[in-house]
């Protein structure tokens, strides 16, 4: 059994039995820019875009990001596969771009926490963990297909599209809703920016570790990490 993590705060601690496989997605497609026409291209747009705009991370992309998009890429057909996201849209948008790379022909399951909110995964134990595995939810072709379009319309910069996409899957999927109406703000208000800057107004020298926490406790469903917040900080003030 395969499990793709988000990440890999959860591959700390994720309760792996005998015969499984973990695979971390290590990538914030949230962040920049996502070009390239073929894999390779963007790999090359990923590299240089998380190298010049964040020097200080350590891990270099093509020897600790690129390995683990290559072991998805390289599935075999009919493996049963656990995907571990997030409703956030930073989770999401990772989501999407693994539905456009798996193999569609494999059992595929979608494992999320059951409410959204700042810690995610992080608050469930062990055998919490277990539970929501064992509640996952099938990801028909059908539904694969249409997770997919929507990083099609991400890459793309077609972003106006996404929301008439996601129609075709809140059905099945309601919490869809919340990352998608969180992406149409994020693109057509900024408002996780605004959000910063009212801080900073009320307060002229927050610190940022305080911006960081307000952020993440009242938007929960962008999901940012502290590189993306910090990226924001920094330009507002």
């Amino acid at each position: 059994m395969i499990h793709i993590l988000n990440g890999d705060a959860l591959a700390d601690r994720f309760p792996k039995k005998s015969g499984d496989q973990l695979i971390i997605m290590r990538e914030c497609l949230i962040d920049g820019d996502v070009s390239g026409e073929t894999f390779d291209d963007f790999v090359e747009t990923r590299d240089a875009f998380l190298s010049s705009t964040y020097p200080e991370i350590d891990e270099d992309y093509m020897e600790y990001v690129l390995p683990e998009l290559n072991k998805i890429r390289s599935l075999p057909d009919g493996i049963e596969i656990n995907l571990w996201f997030e409703d956030d849209l930073f989770c999401q948008i990772n989501f999407w771009f693994i539905c456009n790379l798996i193999p569609k022909s494999s059992p595929i399951y979608l494992v999320r926490p059951e409410e959204l909110n700042q810690w995610g995964f992080a608050k469930y134990t062990q055998d919490e963990l277990n539970q929501l595995l064992e509640k996952r939810t099938f990801l028909s072709p059908k539904h694969l297909s249409k997770f997919a379009e929507l990083w099609k319309a991400y890459k793309a910069g077609k972003v106006d599209q996404i929301p008439e996409i996601s129609e075709t899957l809140t059905a099945d999927f309601p919490w869809l809703s919340t990352p998608v109406n969180a992406l149409m703000d994020l693109v057509n208000s900024e408002k996780p920016q605004h959000f910063i800057k009212e801080l900073i107004d009320t307060d002229p020298s927050p610190g940022f570790g305080e911006v960081f926490r307000a952020l993440t406790e009242n938007m929960p469903e962008y999901g940012f990490g502290d590189l993306q917040v910090r990226r924001m900080f920094d330009k507002i003030s």
